[in-house]
Parts: structure tokens; sequence; C-alpha cells
């Protein structure tokens, strides 16, 4: 199995912009969105995440430290999981 950081937890979500009403501009001519930011986080284990997030937010995943134990794959890394150790099976049998 590679190394997986929180990244690849189905439970982290990425930074992303929402709408969150609508202003008038121009008189009323004009109506234009409010948007937010909601910054990356976990959904289960918000404090953990900000933790590693703290030490490695720097790194590259080769370089960051494990993902801590409550990561739970999601379905992309799942199958890449599958993949290489399927992948390295084929390899051992070829080699005898």
């Amino acid at each position: 199995m590679g190394k997986y950081t929180c990244l690849d937890c189905k439970n982290y979500c990425p930074k992303k912009e929402i709408v969150d009403g609508y202003k008038e501009e121009c008189n009323g001519m004009m109506i234009v969105p409010v948007t937010k930011v909601i910054e990356s986080h976990c959904d289960l284990h918000p404090i953990i995440y900000k933790r590693w997030w703290k030490k490695n937010g720097n790194k590259t995943s080769e370089n960051a430290d494990e993902a801590p134990k409550c990561i739970e794959l999601n379905e992309h890394s799942k199958a890449l999981s599958r993949i290489i150790e399927l992948t390295q099976e084929i390899l051992d049998k070829i080699d005898k």
C-alpha cells in the first residue's frame, strides 16, 4: 500500500467558494452574488485535520507525515491501492 495523507480521505473537503446571498448594486439595476470561502477541512475530525495540516501543509505528499489513523480512503484511492496490489502480485509471479 502506498503512503496516504489526509487529502486522500473521503471526509476531506477542499477549499471552495459558495454563493451566500445577493446584493443590489447601481440603484437596483444589477444584482450581484455575495460569496464566502469555506476553507479546506475534515467533516468528521476537524481538530485532527488542522493539527496534521499545520505540520504538513508546506510539504509534498512524499515528505508529509502519514495520515492519522482515522483516515477512510476515498473511492479513487481505494481503486488505486487495489491496482497497485494486483500489479505487485503479477510482478511477483513473473519474477519467479
